[in-house]
């Protein structure tokens, strides 16, 4: 009975080993396709850089920032439809990210839904207050939309986080005179935003909250100029 029990445990033990060094093994295999396809993405080779995200996120969907930066790379590429759909699927399964709020943003913009697209950048700029895009892409959704006080004080807060263009802006639309970022913030109350729906942003509807992980808003602000 005792020999019974040892092999047993014996067994149980190997097949535990074997499931853990597979598993391990998958992981490996989806982090060298991950940094390839982050390769493709930063040398602007977006439709390449899609094809390698694919695979990562048929492995694992939740894998790290895959469904954003596909998004992006399909965004950049005039895939609108399906970057707005990676936008929202990336804020279901991780939360809200400065890029894909930003993202959402602006597929909302292409499809001149300007209302929606001011709501998402605004949650944006909420987790990025520094990503001059940001402010630069806000400010002219606004100046679309007829607010030319906000859309300057965006102008103005662009300039000051280092974007020259915005200078330009500055001077024609706001008489050359800097003012303070507007403030604008999501209509959903923040004890409610872990509950919203992301497919239900497009009845302008603001973004549900979660967390950002580390280290990619740089990437994100240089690559969806």
């Amino acid at each position: 009975m005792k020999t019974l029990k040892s092999v047993l445990y014996i067994a149980i033990v190997l097949l535990a080993s074997v499931r853990i060094s597979f598993a391990q093994g998958i992981e490996e295999e989806i982090g060298f396709v991950y940094v390839k396809a982050e390769y493709l993405f930063s040398t602007n080779r977006y439709e390449d850089a899609i094809g390698e995200f694919t695979k990562v996120i048929n492995q694992n969907p939740k894998y790290k920032d895959a469904l954003m930066y596909r998004g992006i790379s399909e965004f950049m590429t005039g895939k609108t439809e399906a970057a707005h759909r990676d936008a929202i699927k990336s804020i279901e399964l991780n939360g809200i990210q400065a890029g894909s709020a930003s993202l959402l943003g602006r597929t909302f913009a292409s499809m001149k839904d300007y209302e929606a697209a001011i709501n998402s950048m605004t949650a944006a700029i909420a987790l990025d207050n520094k990503n001059s895009d940001m402010y630069m892409w806000r400010a002219g959704w606004l100046e679309q939309a007829g607010r030319l006080t906000q859309a300057c004080q965006d102008y103005s807060a662009a300039l000051a986080n280092g974007n020259q263009e915005a200078g330009s802006k500055v001077k024609s639309l706001c008489g050359g005179v800097s003012s303070n970022p507007v403030k604008t913030t999501p209509t959903v109350p923040a004890n409610q935003q872990t509950e919203v729906n992301p497919k239900e942003v497009g009845d302008n509807e603001v973004l549900s909250d979660g967390q950002r992980e580390g280290g990619d808003d740089n990437t994100v602000k240089n690559t969806e100029t």
